[in-house]
């Protein structure tokens, strides 16, 4: 091979190179905004209003009605988010008491299915065809969670990437008055771990 050929070759390679560290950038800086208290309000519906109405059928074929008069966990995630797969499977043994789960999950509907098939018996699943009910609820980013009161009102609403968010939302959920945010609940895993 020629040096000529050589640095071509060179020069491709360190491109692609840079591409990929660009879009690495990219999506670590956009994780950093997603977690922003201003990207957080801006994200879902609005505090204190009323959710949206939804009728839909679940994966199990039951009728899904929001509001229904009980305090819900409205969890938005995608069937490609790894994040979203820790949430399932805490899902799969949480136990939240009064409070009602509903997971709309945007993905191939096979996939979907494949995806929450062991969430059905805790939480209501709902396959968000085409996201159109995440970009309904003006959700841009997953896991998300929507918590609505007994009112129907919207009480709290941020990313989650765990066990901790979770308990969080059923705080409020079963609280709206609270002031939690997500970071001020300890995994109740890692306070076990700490004690020796």
């Amino acid at each position: 091979m020629t040096p000529l050929i050589i640095s071509h070759l060179a020069t491709w390679v360190l491109l692609i190179l840079l591409t990929l560290a660009v879009l690495a950038l990219y999506r670590h800086f956009g994780q950093l905004y997603m977690n922003t208290s201003q990207n957080k309000s801006a994200q879902g519906p609005a505090l204190g209003s009323s959710v949206l109405s939804l009728g839909k059928k679940g994966l199990d074929g039951r009728d899904v009605y929001l509001p229904d008069g009980r305090p819900t966990v409205m969890v938005f995630a995608d069937t490609d988010c790894e994040y979203c797969a820790r949430i399932r499977d805490e899902l799969m043994h949480f136990k939240a008491g009064s409070v009602r789960f509903v997971l709309l999950c945007a993905g191939r509907r096979n996939d979907v299915v494949a995806w929450a098939r062991s969430l059905t018996e805790n939480t209501e699943v709902i396959w968000d065809h085409r996201a159109a009910l995440t970009a309904r609820y003006e959700v841009n980013g997953t896991p998300f969670a929507v918590v609505v009161g007994s009112n129907g009102r919207v009480v709290g609403k941020s990313i989650i990437n765990g066990r901790a968010g979770l308990d969080w939302a059923v705080r409020i959920a079963e609280d709206p008055d609270s002031s939690l945010e997500v970071s001020d609940i300890k995994h109740s895993h890692s306070e076990q771990e700490e004690q020796p």
